[in-house]
């Protein structure tokens, strides 16, 4: 599997508040909100500033880019000509950056790194590659940059019963969706009845296990 070496430092901060106290902001409030913002952002200018003068130690090409959720920053990645992203602003311990690292490296064979092994992958990066092809199979199947899919109901039935047939789990599926995993699920039971009756949908795929046991009555 061919990856290229080169990385790329991302600098980011959380910037999903803006719209968020925004749009929770009245005619009454809008003044107060608007204080608290040129606070927060005050204090994200000195943050970024200090891992700007972090980040030059490392003699690395360094790019920021705003993080409003993982969907866009995910698309972020996407354009970077780098397939190694060392991303820091982004606490490692959240679904979100999990969520960005897994979806990067399914789709579109971005490696993303967190500050914990910054110093491995930039010093010892072939190994680090080598070590995380391993202990991150891809699942060759699901197409590279596969994008989130029309709502068009149609169009999502039929690349989810062939995506089914192809015996994909729930995650691939999610994966592929580019959904939430509890979202995907959601999506199944909008189709349930069709995909039950469909003659062309392969009822013991993975996908088609439904949690229909009934559940046993104690006697006494």
């Amino acid at each position: 599997m061919e990856i290229n070496s080169d990385i790329i430092n991302v600098l980011t901060k959380d910037f999903s508040f803006v719209k968020t106290t925004l749009e929770n902001s009245t005619i009454d409030s809008i003044s107060k909100s608007l204080k608290t913002l040129t606070v927060a952002l005050n204090q994200y200018e000195k943050s970024i500033s200090s891992m700007k003068a972090n980040s030059c130690n490392d003699r690395l090409n360094t790019k920021f880019i705003p993080y409003f959720n993982s969907g866009q920053m995910l698309q972020e990645i996407k354009e970077l000509s780098e397939d190694i992203i060392l991303l820091s602003g982004i606490d490692q311990s959240l679904d979100d950056f999990n969520d960005i690292k897994q979806k990067a490296w399914q789709r579109y064979k971005k490696i993303v790194v967190g500050d914990d092994h910054r110093d491995m992958v930039t010093t010892y990066t072939k190994i680090y590659i080598d070590m995380f092809i391993a202990a991150n199979p891809r699942n060759s199947q699901l197409p590279i940059a596969l994008e989130r899919y029309s709502v068009d109901p149609e169009l999502r039935y039929a690349k989810f019963v062939e995506l089914v047939n192809k015996n994909f789990s729930m995650k691939d599926i999610a994966v592929a969706f580019g959904l939430s995993i509890p979202a995907v699920y959601w999506v199944r039971k909008q189709f349930k009845m069709q995909l039950l009756l469909d003659p062309d949908v392969n009822k013991k795929a993975k996908a088609m296990k439904f949690n229909c046991q009934k559940r046993k009555v104690a006697t006494v």
